[in-house]
């Protein structure tokens, strides 16, 4: 009577048959697994950082999700780590359905579940074969399972008993470990799936092994190739290659070390075809944040069926990150556009035409790849955003000289009466870009040369990225009495970081170091007020005094009155970086020491006022790593953010991802009775069971 067993993943279906020990017995397929060895919690808890250590805490074991610990019976037994940890398990069919009538189990007659190693733990299961991803793909309308796991099949896959396959084998139907409830699933319901899950690195394979009388009379193997799951992937490490103009301090840890060979837990031949999918993460990530990423996201393409090469992108993206608050947004956004050269230089040198490569990236994550397109001549054959933190201007662009709604919802309130000319977004306005770089400071059509290949995922229900009309908090006490902290559920965040440009406020101060923590915003351009004296006496000042508070205000939009062009490009109304604000009287001459600059050492020199010419100005602003400076630091955008909306550039490739998701089960509800919430990071927060339609569509869109 011959009897087998399947691996089962969304890439391969291997049936492996084997009968009685013979030796024409034919080689069986190899099933790879990645260890379960990061942390999952529930359906949107937990950090997915590979290669976590057990911790014994008052002699029981917590730490990675394979963790199991001895009962009274001498077992290792375990629970799944909630509906986050399912994407960790695979399932495996034994089909002895035929074998059981011949041989039924008995007293004298054992099967027997073992590994040489000890290297996997497994979960009962009443699952059959037509539904074995029933677990992490639930059907579209279909009600959550809540049983049909664990010993007696009664328990749900996100909490059901597991316990590890030993040596000396565990009795599947028999004994303390063994289920009866399973044995009838096999024999009357066309069951027989069983959930395993790495423990350690391993080829040994899992044996199910019949036993008559202590003596094995048959046996099933299912050939294994367990291995971390960052050894099953590339790795293109530019967080730790310290690029010349990154800028802040670095927390957070290392990176994964680059690895961009064949990967040796996942050879290329024969899991990859010749195409590439590549991951870029988002803002506010350390090193070892990113190895997180980048596991998770490879584990949720491979469900989806991705048969590229897959690389994981790191990058330095979560500057003077203090204590867990959030990073410094305006940095980020300047190490974006420094690594975006590397990046494309490193995808171009990638085998293969353009049309086989696919980007796929979070958050400001699609700023490195939009810059790495539009400004240095990375050809790909396309690019999914997920909710990028980018402004809508950079695709669809928009007219200086009209002002809409969204503008206006854009403008903090002190500015709305001035003519739109006087803003540091409009500033650019003044120089031809043909013969002045300074023309070019702007967020209008910035990446526009990279929107023909952009496939757009959008949130209508974002939090971070959400539009915003109000003003920017006054204490790190946010609406909704909210904290503004690294957790990121900042709602609005990208938005007070653009009107935070020039109008810096600072929140959490440390009271024994007077530094802060968190804050929103910077300290030159964008939307704070020029209350210096100009360089050249005959130039207006665009203050006056308040004999009350005693100090300089900025005049009226009457008083500022019409302002010569020649004069704002040298003078402008927003804050220009340079000199102090001092008293009644103006200072003679103004204070132009660069250490009184609350921009960079040069921002004089941007307006021309050195030398009383513009060639110098011309000059600074070409230079990639000022312009980066500038336009992060002192330009803001006066559109809302593309990921919370459709783009016009994009034509028919947005998506909205609530309605990707499973609208039946998604864990964060319809606040509005209709829409799924989906917030900023949910791309890895929530669980791949209820989110896979992302994925899917994803991977769809990486095979031309």
């Amino acid at each position: 009577m011959v009897a087998s067993a399947s691996f089962f993943s969304s890439r391969l279906s291997s049936k492996l048959r084997l009968g009685e020990k013979a030796p024409s017995h034919p080689k069986p397929s190899l099933g790879i697994i990645w260890l379960n060895d990061d942390i999952d919690s529930g359906d949107m808890g937990g950090n997915d950082i590979p290669g976590q250590a057990v911790q014994v805490v008052n002699g029981f074991n917590i730490g990675p999700d394979y963790t199991t610990n001895v009962d009274p019976s001498g077992r290792q037994l375990g629970v799944v780590n909630g509906a986050r940890d399912l994407v960790d398990l695979f399932p495996v069919a034994l089909d002895i359905k035929q074998l059981l009538a011949v041989l039924p189990p008995s007293v004298s007659v054992k099967y027997k579940l073992k590994q040489a190693d000890g290297a996997l733990n497994f979960v009962y299961t009443n699952l059959t074969r037509d539904h074995a991803f029933d677990y992490q793909r639930l059907p579209q309308g279909a009600s959550p399972l809540t049983s049909g796991f664990g010993p007696t099949l009664t328990q749900a896959p996100a909490s059901a008993s597991k316990q590890q396959v030993t040596t000396a084998g565990v009795d599947l139907f028999g004994d303390v470990s063994g289920s009866p409830q399973f044995l009838d699933a096999i024999q009357n319901h066309n069951g027989g799936v069983i959930l395993v899950e790495g423990r350690a690195a391993t080829s040994a394979p899992l044996v199910l092994s019949v036993e008559k009388d202590g003596t094995v009379i048959a046996e099933v193997k299912l050939e294994l190739s367990l291995a971390p799951v960052e050894t099953m992937f590339r790795h293109l490490n530019l967080h730790d290659r310290h690029l010349p103009g990154l800028v802040g301090a670095m927390p957070g840890g290392t990176a994964q070390p680059e690895a961009m060979g064949d990967p040796a837990g996942f050879p290329d031949n024969p899991n990859s075809d010749s195409r590439w999918l590549i991951f870029v993460h988002g803002f506010n990530v350390g090193g070892q944040g990113s190895r997180g990423w980048n596991a998770e996201m490879f584990k949720r393409c491979y469900w989806s069926g991705n048969k590229s090469r897959f690389v994981g992108v790191s990058w330095f993206g979560n500057p003077d990150q203090v204590l867990g608050a959030v990073s410094d947004y305006h940095l980020a956004m300047r190490n974006a556009m420094v690594t975006a050269p590397v990046l494309a230089q490193e995808i171009n040198a990638l085998t293969g035409a353009a049309a086989t490569k696919t980007l796929f990236a979070h958050s400001l994550g699609c700023g490195v790849i939009s810059s790495a397109i539009a400004d240095h001549g990375m050809t790909v054959g396309r690019v999914c955003f997920v909710d990028a933190a980018l402004a809508r201007e950079c695709f669809d662009g928009r007219s200086p000289g009209t002002f809409t709604s969204e503008n206006d919802g854009m403008t903090p309130a002190a500015w709305k009466a001035y003519d739109p000319k006087l803003c540091a977004a409009n500033w650019f306005n003044l120089f031809d870009p043909a013969t002045d770089s300074r023309g070019k400071l702007t967020w209008i059509n910035r990446f526009s040369g990279a929107g023909s290949v952009v496939y757009h995922f959008y949130s209508s229900t974002e939090d971070v990225l959400a539009e915003y009309t109000g003003e920017l908090p006054t204490s790190f006490l946010l609406p909704g009495g909210v904290l503004w902290t690294g957790d990121h559920v900042g709602t609005f965040g990208w938005v007070y970081q653009e009107k935070g440009k020039g109008n810096r406020q600072n929140y959490l101060i440390n009271v024994e170091t007077l530094t802060e923590l968190t804050h929103l915003g910077s300290y030159y351009g964008g939307w704070g007020t020029n209350l210096k004296d100009p360089l050249l006496d005959t130039d207006p000042v665009y203050w006056k005094w308040d004999n009350t508070l005693h100090i300089r205000v900025f005049k009226s939009p009457g008083e500022v009155g019409t302002i010569d062009d020649a004069i704002l490009r040298r003078n402008p109304v927003f804050e220009p970086g340079w000199g102090v604000a001092g008293g009644q009287n103006r200072l003679s001459p103004p204070n132009s020491d660069p250490v009184n600059n609350v921009g960079p050492s040069w921002i004089l020199n941007l307006y021309g006022s050195a030398q009383g010419t513009s060639t110098q100005g011309s000059t600074l602003a070409a230079d990639s790593l000022n312009r980066a400076q500038l336009l992060a630091e002192a330009i803001p955008s006066l559109t809302w953010c593309i990921g919370s909306r459709a783009v016009t550039r994009f034509e028919d490739r947005n998506f909205n991802l609530p309605t990707l998701v499973n609208q039946t089960n998604w864990p964060r509800g319809k606040p509005d009775g209709v829409t799924p919430e989906w917030r900023h990071s949910d791309m890895r927060e929530v669980a791949y069971l209820y989110q896979y339609g992302v994925f899917d569509k994803i991977v769809a869109l990486s095979k031309p």
